[in-house]
C-alpha cells in the first residue's frame, strides 16, 4: 500500500480479476465559457475542474507505466495507485503514449509489471494495455487524458510528424484510439492531447521551471555562464508572485479572453523537495502556479508532472547543474513526497473538483 498515512480498510478487494462493466455512457466533454463541463444524455451541463498528474512509461519502449513491479521492497500496482490519487481529490491522469506503439499494437514488456498482483490488466498488447488501465482508473472516479507525447520511443518529435513518422501516421494513430475507446466501457477518457511540446509550433517561447532551465527573470539579476545563472539575488514572495502571474498571462494566460475554451495546464512542476536555492525559488513557482490555476477565471486545473519518481531534472537551482530526480512518489513507488503532496493540496481549492462521476442511462 502507497504510505499516505491511510488505512484502507481490510475487506477491500485489492486486486481484481478483472474490471467489471460500470454501466456507465460515455458523456461530452466540453470545454467553453472559460469551463470544463460534463454533457449529459438530458443536455444537463456539469461543470468539473482537473486536479490532474502524469504517469509516465507508455511512451517509452516498455510501453507501459512505470511502478507497477510490486514487490516486498518496491513498486505498487494499479489499484493501489488509483486508491492513493482518488483519497487525496486527484480526478485525472494525463497518460502519455508514443504514435508508433499505437500503430503497431506494440505489447507492454511484461517484466514491469508484476502481473498476480495487476490481475486485471490485459497485457496483450498496447490498446488492451490502456483499455485496462482507463478502466482501472474509472472505478475511482478518475479521468484520462490520452497524450500523444513522442512520436516513437526513440523520437519525441518537435511537432506531430517527422522524417521517420509522417502526419498520416499521427491521423491514423488518432483514428485508432477514437475507434477503439470512444465508447462507454471507456467512458471516463476525457480526450486527447494531440501533441506533447510542439516546440516548433508554440503560442510562446516555452514556460520552464527553474529545475528545467533557469529563467532570469525568475531571480534578480545575474548573468548567464552557459546554462546557469551566478551572482543572482533571489526575489521576495510577492514580487516573485507577480512575475509568475504576469509571465503566464503573457506567455499563455492571454488566451483566457481571446477564445472561449478553459486553459488546463498538460505540465506544470519541477523539483520541489530537493530545491537547493536558499530561498526555494523553485517551490514558489509551483506554489504560485498551483494558486493561479486554482483561483483565477479561465483556468480549470492542470496536470502536474509526475507521479513518476524517475522524473529527471538538471537545475536544483539556478546556479547549480546536475541530474535530480523527483516526483510524487519516491523511488521505491511506496512513500510519498509528502512536502509536494501537501503544496499540491492547494489545487483542492478549485470550483467544481469532485471525482469523475459515473452518469447511467
Amino acid at each position: 500500500m502507497i504510505r499516505d498515512g491511510v488505512i484502507r480498510p481490510v475487506d477491500q478487494d485489492s486486486n481484481p480479476t478483472a474490471y467489471a462493466d460500470q454501466g456507465c455512457y460515455l458523456p461530452n466533454y466540453v470545454s467553453k465559457n472559460g469551463k470544463m463541463y460534463i454533457v449529459t444524455n438530458t443536455n444537463q451541463e456539469i461543470p468539473i475542474a482537473i486536479k490532474g498528474i502524469n504517469w509516465f512509461g507508455m511512451e517509452t519502449e516498455n510501453a507501459i507505466p512505470f511502478g507497477l513491479w510490486t514487490n516486498d521492497q518496491n513498486g505498487t500496482t494499479l489499484f493501489e495507485l488509483a486508491s492513493f490519487l482518488s483519497r487525496n481529490q486527484f480526478n485525472s491522469v494525463r497518460l502519455p503514449l508514443t504514435v508508433s506503439s499505437i500503430l503497431n499494437n506494440t505489447a507492454p514488456n511484461r517484466g514491469m509489471v508484476h502481473e498476480y498482483a495487476n490481475a486485471a490488466l490485459d497485457l496483450t498488447n498496447y490498446t488492451s494495455a490502456i483499455g485496462t488501465l482507463v478502466q482501472g482508473l474509472g472505478h475511482h472516479g478518475i479521468s484520462v487524458l490520452l497524450d500523444l507525447h513522442n512520436l516513437s520511443p526513440s523520437d519525441r518529435g518537435a511537432s506531430w510528424f517527422s522524417n521517420s513518422v509522417t502526419e498520416a501516421d499521427t491521423l491514423r494513430a488518432v483514428e485508432t484510439l477514437a475507434a477503439t475507446f470512444c465508447h462507454d466501457k471507456y467512458w471516463n477518457i476525457l480526450g486527447l492531447d494531440l501533441k506533447n511540446e510542439p516546440t516548433e509550433v508554440v503560442y510562446a517561447p516555452h514556460y520552464y521551471s527553474p529545475s528545467v532551465y533557469p529563467q532570469a527573470y525568475l531571480v534578480q539579476g545575474g548573468k548567464r555562464e552557459g546554462d546557469i545563472l551566478t551572482g543572482y539575488r533571489e526575489w521576495d514572495d510577492a514580487t516573485l508572485e507577480q512575475i509568475v502571474a504576469d509571465s503566464s498571462e503573457d506567455m499563455f494566460g492571454y488566451l483566457r479572453s481571446t477564445q472561449d475554451g478553459a486553459l488546463v495546464l498538460g505540465e506544470f512542476g519541477g523539483l520541489f523537495t530537493q530545491d537547493t536555492h536558499v530561498n526555494k525559488t523553485n517551490q514558489r513557482v509551483t506554489q504560485n502556479v498551483i494558486k493561479m490555476v486554482a483561483s483565477q477565471p479561465g483556468y480549470a486545473g492542470g496536470y502536474v508532472w509526475s507521479l513518476n519518481p524517475e522524473s529527471g531534472y538538471e537545475f536544483s537551482a539556478s546556479g547549480t547543474k546536475g541530474y535530480f530526480m523527483e516526483g510524487l512518489l519516491t523511488l521505491d513507488w511506496v512513500h510519498v513526497n509528502t512536502p509536494l503532496l501537501q503544496a499540491l493540496e492547494g489545487m483542492n481549492r478549485l470550483n467544481n473538483l469532485t471525482p469523475f462521476p459515473c452518469l447511467k442511462m
